[in-house]
């Protein structure tokens, strides 16, 4: 994925890395939410499970049902599918834009943290 990585803090990084991994595992073409959502979940020491459960949400549920959308998404495979190449879904680049906008490292103000709760409220918010 070609990103201004130093825009992004560590967590961010590690966020997008996961759902590019998991959009590969899957043989999907595009990085869609559910990507990014289930690898936020999946995040060891991550924030968002935490919300969620103070927001009394199940969190096991709540990462079946991203499962299952991830599972459902068109598959590219053979001649179609460029090797290694994954697009981003624009769905997913409004959640980030709009995350950007709100999400900033206090030490770094031009860094983008989404893999905390502003992320999470962007996704609620485009439904």
């Amino acid at each position: 994925m070609n990103m201004a990585e130093n825009k992004y803090t560590q967590k961010s990084l590690e966020a997008i890395n996961g759902a590019q991994a998991l959009a590969t595992e899957h043989s999907n073409q595009q990085l869609e939410q559910a990507h990014l959502l289930s690898a936020l979940l999946k995040e060891d020491n991550s924030l968002i499970p935490q919300l969620l459960k103070k927001m009394g949400k199940d969190v096991p549920q709540i990462a079946a049902q991203v499962k299952a959308l991830v599972e459902k998404g068109p598959r590219v495979s053979g001649a179609a599918r460029e090797q290694g190449k994954i697009y981003i879904s624009q769905d997913l680049d409004k959640a980030i834009t709009a995350a950007a906008g709100v999400s900033i490292e206090p030490d770094s103000p031009n860094c983008v943290d989404i893999s905390y709760p502003n992320f999470y409220r962007t996704l609620e918010g485009s439904n």
